[in-house]
């Protein structure tokens, strides 16, 4: 068996999109054989179920120890885990292609006078094999590229979320234009220097392999199975639509657009629906107060041990992507964490916004839930979504289908036994 060192912007988690999926697809490999190093402080590691030991190397460690000329980076203890889950708030610094730009110069620069404490402890791991989640950071690709030549190690490359095909760069920004270029360039100067590539999904693997030249491996974000559990056909006061992640890349619009079509068609049929958000996303107060003024519930998000239950006194699941350009360069070729998790809970799963996003693509593609298309007109998508939530053998038949999919293709048992199987065979 061998000894990985995982490095990701983002902890193991049971709350957040790439930290779930790492918990996931790492369920079958010893945790003693697991180390992991990451870089965001907006959470930090809640147990060491998946993952013996864990060393922060984050923005603020990185000035910190210029600063006080001390060490770079630490350890994380986790002392109990009740209190080790911590989500932050979002960085002081808004985001722009200048601060992206200047981020990466900053650690780019410091980073190789900085590593001596945090090689150290990748020494002490014994290393066998290095497991990078890619971002849109030159310099954790870099950091990864150091790290694997410095300790002769394989290094394995996860691809999340696209940041180096259809994120085009604005011509008209330089610092926009170069950090593309950049990163992209640093990309494949990783999967040359890489045993193997690992993509989110099928889309993914599909533009990747005809851009780059490669033959990547799909990894998807893996459940345990449980048992089809219908809705009860008893009659219920109110349908109950449940939206659970996120509101970043135009999902709070899109959230405030089907809130408006539930609006219409709750005049229209007469059916009292209900949309529920559980996110743990900051809102602004004009979308919250948007939000409220279609009486939306909002929720603060679900822990891993509640979320099957709360996702199950839901008579739909809700997934929006966003339209706009901006986003859809981010989402199509992405495909959602919840979508699995969607699929295993024995509910219909409502997909609202462009076919063109990875996640709903995928469920449209396999017939795994009912679509709204959110660029069509109010009276037909209002006339859509009447018909929906009165067809009861529609959303029965959906649901099993989908619940029959991720048992076959999100299994955790087989998925993760295969994957702990194919990284405990890679060589350099």
């Amino acid at each position: 068996m061998k000894n990985i060192i995982v490095f990701s912007h983002n902890c193991f988690s049971y709350t957040s999109n790439n930290g779930k999926t790492l918990a996931s697809i790492f369920s079958k490999i010893n945790p003693l054989r697991v180390s992991q190093i990451f870089i965001s402080d907006r959470e930090m590691p809640a147990s060491h179920e998946r993952c013996n030991s864990f060393y922060k190397i984050s923005d603020r460690d990185l000035i910190s120890s210029l600063i006080r000329k001390s060490e770079f980076g630490c350890e994380v203890t986790i002392e109990n885990k009740a209190s080790a889950v911590q989500i932050g708030k979002p960085n002081a610094i808004k985001r722009s292609p200048f601060t992206i730009w200047l981020r990466d110069i900053f650690w780019v620069v410091l980073f190789p006078l900085k590593y001596k404490a945090l090689f150290d402890w990748i020494k002490s791991k014994s290393p066998d094999l290095l497991f990078y989640v890619s971002g849109d950071a030159v310099f954790s690709m870099k950091i990864a590229l150091r790290i694997a030549k410095h300790f002769n190690l394989p290094l394995v490359v996860y691809v999340t979320d696209d940041y180096y095909v259809f994120n085009r760069p604005n011509k008209s920004s330089f610092f926009d234009y170069t950090h593309c270029m950049w990163l992209r360039r640093q990309f494949k100067k990783l999967l040359k220097n890489s045993s193997r590539c690992y993509v989110i999904g099928e889309k993914m693997k599909s533009v990747y392999d005809d851009e780059f030249g490669i033959n990547s491996n799909i990894l998807i974000n893996t459940i345990p199975i449980t048992t089809f559990d219908p809705i009860s056909s008893c009659s219920t006061e109110s349908i109950k639509l449940g939206y659970f992640g996120n509101i970043s890349l135009g999902r709070g619009v899109q959230l405030l657009k089907l809130a408006e079509l539930i609006k219409e068609a709750t005049c229209k049929s007469g059916a009292k629906i209900e949309l529920h958000v559980y996110t743990f996303s900051e809102l602004s107060e004009e979308l919250r107060s948007s939000l409220s003024s279609f009486r939306v519930h909002l929720h603060p998000g679900v822990g891993a041990m509640k979320l099957k239950a709360v996702m199950q006194s839901c008579d739909f699941l809700v997934l929006v992507e966003s339209p706009e350009r901006k986003n859809l360069k981010l989402t199509a070729l992405s495909l959602s964490t919840k979508v699995p998790e969607y699929m295993m809970m024995s509910r219909p799963i409502l997909a609202f916004g462009p076919i063109e996003a990875g996640s709903i693509d995928f469920i449209v593609k396999h017939n795994c839930g009912i679509y709204i298309d959110s660029e069509d007109s109010t009276n037909i998508n209002v006339e859509k979504l009447c018909e929906i939530v009165s067809d009861k053998s529609l959303q029965f038949n959906l649901a099993e289908y989908a619940h029959q999919f991720a048992c076959k293709y999100f299994n955790q048992e087989t998925q993760s036994e295969q994957f702990a199987y194919d990284i405990n065979n890679i060589q350099k």
